[in-house]
Order: structure tokens, then sequence, then C-alpha cells
């Protein structure tokens, strides 16, 4: 498997029209990336729940960064591979 940019909590990135992930600058995003509660292991300490815009499933965030933007799960944001991931 090709690996490809790993991506880090906090930080931005944007699209390339080839589908690539690549660094962007600090702005309103036009959503937040989340990781889904079942990623969790036991449980999220601290984060808001809520749930994917795309798939229903539970997500959790920080609600007080971006209270207006879409939530969106790393598995419909097409991150690949996961951070939970070996």
């Amino acid at each position: 498997m090709t690996r490809g940019r790993w991506v880090n909590s906090g930080e931005y990135y944007r699209r390339t029209p080839g589908g690539r992930l690549e660094p962007a600058a600090p702005g309103v995003p036009d959503a937040v990336i989340c990781r889904r509660v079942a990623d969790y292991a036991p449980a999220p300490v601290g984060g808001f729940v809520t749930v994917c815009r795309d798939c229903g499933a539970s997500v959790v965030t920080n609600i007080s960064k971006y209270p207006d933007r879409p939530w969106i799960c790393m598995q419909c944001a097409a991150i690949a591979p996961l951070p939970i991931e070996s």
C-alpha cells in the first residue's frame, strides 16, 4: 500500500485537484474532519460528541473552535491511511 501524507490534529489541509492533501493556510474551513467515537479506546475525553454530516456516525470534535461548520468523519473525508491504523 502506498502511504499518503500524515495528517495532524489541529492543522489545515486542502485537497489538490488530483485528490492529495497538502498543507493550507489557517482560516475558516469548509468542514471539520473528526474522529469517530468508535475509533477511541475506550472513550473520548473532553470532546463534544455530534454526528458526521455524511454518514451519521458519532464523531468527537472541539465544538468551541468552529461551531457552525459541518463535521465529517475521517472515513467519509477519505483520509487514508487512518491515523488509528498501523
